[in-house]
């Protein structure tokens, strides 16, 4: 059974497929990584290990950011907190103080 595309639904897929022939056109393999660094008198040999630290980075930069967004979360529970115990206090005494 063959599904049936929509005209949307082709311009969508052309679309998709166009953005991910420029994005595999804009990457290198890794013999031509090798052919730059040896053009800029680099040793190719460490190209392994320079590809792990950059994995390393961004593993980082995304752990940080996460841990950003917790942080952030926790500091407006806390004030969410101290706000409505301020408040119930303020209440509190605004009943006690009519009595």
């Amino acid at each position: 059974m063959t599904q049936r595309l929509t005209q949307e639904q082709l311009a969508q897929i052309v679309t998709e497929v166009g953005g991910l022939q420029v994005r595999r056109d804009a990457e290198l393999d890794q013999q031509q990584v090798r052919e730059i660094l040896q053009e800029l008198n680099l040793p190719p040999e460490l190209l392994g290990e320079a590809l792990i630290q950059l994995n390393r980075r961004q593993a980082l930069e995304v752990q940080q950011r996460r841990n950003r967004w917790i942080a952030s979360g926790v500091v407006a529970v806390v004030l969410v907190a101290i706000a409505s115990t301020i408040f119930f206090i303020q209440q509190q005494n605004g009943v006690s103080s009519k009595e």
